[in-house]
């Protein structure tokens, strides 16, 4: 994930990865995956996408 700068960005790395790998609710699974990274769930996740992945984030990712 060293490119990805938003959490849209990983959420949409992630999507488009597991998508490619035959999942079949990637869009779901990579949000409660980047939930869990983040610490964060709902509405505070929603939120949040706007914002820059922090560094121990993606470090996880």
């Amino acid at each position: 994930m060293p490119d990805v700068q938003s959490i849209r960005e990983a959420f949409a790395e992630a999507s488009s990865f597991l998508d490619k790998s035959g999942c079949n609710e990637p869009q779901r699974s990579s949000q409660l995956l980047l939930e869990h990274v983040l610490g964060l769930s709902g509405a505070a996740y929603y939120m949040a996408l706007a914002d820059p992945c922090p560094p121990a984030a993606r470090a996880a990712w």
